[in-house]
């Protein structure tokens, strides 16, 4: 439509706000920009929600922004956009432009009436207007979202534009059909282990992970899979050269049965340990082996994160423990001091598991309602912005995680490595790679 109507104008940023249970506002912030004379219209747009009728009858009288009689609804919508994680992507936008214009109709055009009022009211000390502001810089155009100008422009550091290198995971839900697969590899195998623990029984039965045996039916990401004995071979399946059918390991049929007893971060240690004295050169399985007490350790206290990074990954460094959408789960982020490479453990213990019908995420069209709702509002949190400032300092990225954290992070890998720049989910977690450096560490 810019280019129909507004032919001198072009779409720089765009931004789809999601608040609670993982449902959409449906209301995307836009930035179009004047290529001539470089001022920006910031969009909001009107009511699309039946939550965002209830602003507009919120209508008694608040304070703001150092104003004490602002209506209280259409106060809430801007304060809320405020604490978003998205908003300073778009106030480093906002810099950019010449003049900023702001424009909307109905709740936007009211809202568009705050926010000027609190920006243009100066009130430097006043708390809303601290999380509203920017600082203008000098005006420069902005790509056209989506264009390989835009790719080019963010991806113009040493590495381009940030990927998963690996995925561990342990224990973990299946998340997507078709199979999720890394777009940055020719044969679409994510780089890794996925891992989960399994007793072969006497006539054929199966006691396995309860966690990996869930009550979903999609099949598992293309990765190389283990099926992690105890006291008898484990099965290695290799992503390259693998039968298609490993995907869907372990099997659902009747003589396989859940068993809680095995998920556990001792039961897998135990089992690599073992696994890894039978086949001591496997760097694959040594490798697994190092990350599962971290994988397992969201839920553990500072101190205890330490210990196990002292004694199971040595040269490792903590860099970021921040929780996100559980309070007593932080995601964490560890770093190696020698190769700067760097491991990021999601949680995923408040993602549910009963929202099993497919959703679309990322490009993809039928993935896991309840897992995908989790990351996204995981990454939407203020607290993400600590994290994902750090990755582009890390030479590789690794995702970790057990149980629903590994479903995260397999959703997470998928959607970075897709590196579709037009699609919403992507321009939430993507980040630029810097020139790699020693992340300070937290004691």
């Amino acid at each position: 439509e810019l280019a129909e109507k507004l032919s001198e104008w072009r779409l720089v940023d765009r931004h789809v706000f999601e608040w609670t249970s993982g449902s959409y506002d449906d209301d995307p912030i836009l930035i179009a920009q004047n290529g001539k004379n470089l001022d920006c219209a910031l969009i909001f747009t009107g009511t699309n929600t039946f939550g965002e009728l209830g602003s507009s009858v919120k209508q008694h009288l608040t304070g703001y922004c150092g104003f004490d009689q602002v209506h209280a609804g259409y106060r809430d919508e801007i304060w809320q956009l405020s604490d978003h994680a998205i908003w300073p992507k778009i106030t480093a936008k906002l810099a950019k432009c010449n003049r900023v214009i702001c424009v909307g109709h109905s709740l936007g055009g009211a809202m568009c009436d705050v926010f000027s009022g609190c920006i243009n009211s100066g009130h430097a000390a006043d708390a809303d207007y601290k999380k509203l502001m920017w600082y203008k810089g000098a005006p420069e155009l902005m790509p056209e979202i989506g264009s390989a100008e835009e790719a080019a422009a963010l991806g113009n550091g040493p590495g381009g534009l940030g990927t998963v290198h690996a995925l561990f995971t342990y224990g973990t839900p299946a998340v997507a059909d078709p199979p999720l697969k890394d777009s940055k590899t020719a044969n679409g195998c994510f780089k890794g282990l996925r891992v989960y623990s399994e007793n072969d029984l006497r006539g054929g039965g199966k006691q396995i992970d309860a966690r990996t045996f869930s009550d979903n039916y999609f099949p598992h990401p293309k990765m190389n899979v283990l099926s992690l004995q105890w006291n008898q071979d484990s099965h290695f399946d290799n992503c390259v050269t693998k039968d298609a059918d490993s995907v869907w390991w372990p099997h659902h049929n009747g003589l396989a049965y859940e068993d809680w007893y095995q998920h556990s971060a001792k039961v897998y240690w135990d089992r690599l340990e073992q696994l890894v004295g039978k086949a001591p050169n496997n760097e694959l399985y040594a490798e697994a082996k190092k990350f599962v007490n971290f994988a397992w350790s969201a839920e553990l206290t500072k101190e205890e994160v330490l210990a196990i990074l002292k004694q199971h990954m040595p040269g490792w460094n903590l860099a970021a423990r921040e929780p996100l959408k559980d309070p007593e789960e932080p995601a964490l982020l560890a770093q190696d001091a020698e190769t700067l490479d760097c491991a990021l453990v999601l949680p995923g213990n408040w993602a549910s598991r009963k929202k099993t019908y497919g959703t679309e995420f990322c490009g993809m069209t039928n993935v896991h309602h309840g897992y995908r709702n989790y990351l996204v509002e995981s990454v939407q949190t203020p607290n993400w912005r600590k994290i994902s400032k750090l990755l582009p300092k890390c030479r590789n990225v690794m995702c970790l995680g057990h149980s629903r954290g590994g479903s995260s992070c397999e959703l997470f890998a998928a959607c970075i490595n897709n590196g579709k720049l037009d699609d919403q989910d992507y321009r939430r977690m993507m980040w630029s790679e810097e020139q790699p450096a020693i992340l300070p560490a937290i004691s």
